[in-house]
């Protein structure tokens, strides 16, 4: 198994998708903080306010931009279409039958390619938190460093990395690399367009919504610390519980395989 994580490694850093991706989710916080900064232009003009009132009333720091680092980098976009190529091309191209047969197991070969998906999500995520703060402090200042913020991004990372299961998952089921990129774009848009609607039969001041036990949806919802903590719990045992979910379902799949 140590050779086939060296060999499952190589062909990683050979890609180039890798670093494509890696080089967005770099960049993309750059932009959406250019965005805010041209919001600020346009509303000095506007209503004649400082830059230090807009950056009050908008709670911008480079924390508050650390805690929205996930959503603004767009990992979830670029994981979906990592991990549908990384594992469907070694599906259309038979490199998988050729692994099996020189006596890997098919968990051996799961294995690998989980534990690489996962540590690649990890290194996209560390790489957008630490050039978000360091683009958000530019502009606005780095802010006031809170116990809280821990948390919250220990809870968004859990919540991507279930998401990652779940690409794996339709990945591993659909083989295919066009119709797995598919699933892992448009089912995660179907879900949370689902919850939407069930988030408006819910209590206005509720601080629990449907959405909240979607791991999309957490990115976009967990950055402010003014956020409950019964909604961060309820983020994070919902995050656990599909990375489980998601997890458990791709092994089987994996082991009713045939290649």
């Amino acid at each position: 198994m140590k050779n086939l994580f060296k060999l499952e490694w190589r062909k990683v850093f050979k890609s180039k998708i890798l670093y494509i991706f890696l080089v967005l989710v770099a960049v993309l916080p750059l932009l959406n903080e250019l965005i805010v900064y041209f919001s600020y232009d346009i509303a000095k003009e506007e209503y004649h306010i400082s830059l230090k009132e807009f950056i009050e009333a908008a709670k911008l720091s480079g924390v508050n931009s650390m805690l929205g680092a996930i959503s603004a980098s767009d990992i979830s976009l670029c994981m979906a279409l990592f991990v549908s190529i990384y594992i469907c091309t070694d599906y259309s191209d038979g490199t998988l039958r050729n692994v099996i047969g020189r006596g890997y197991k098919r968990f051996d070969v799961f294995t690998v390619k989980y534990i690489i998906s996962m540590a690649v999500t990890l290194g996209y995520v560390i790489v957008a938190q630490l050039f978000s703060f360091i683009y958000g402090s530019a502009f606005w200042g780095a802010g006031t460093f809170k116990a809280k913020m821990l948390l919250m991004l220990f809870v968004q990372t859990v919540n991507i990395l279930a998401l990652t299961s779940f690409y794996i998952l339709f990945s591993v089921l659909v083989k295919k690399m066009g119709g797995a990129i598919c699933s892992c774009l448009f089912i995660p848009v179907g879900i949370t367009l689902v919850l939407s609607i069930c988030d408006l039969f819910t209590k206005e001041n509720a601080k629990v919504i449907p959405s909240y036990f979607w791991a999309g949806n957490v990115f976009s919802n967990l950055t402010d610390f003014y956020t409950p903590n019964i909604t961060i719990i309820v983020m994070l045992v919902s995050g656990f519980v599909s990375l489980a979910l998601f997890t458990g379902l791709s092994i089987l799949c994996t082991r009713n395989t045939e290649y």
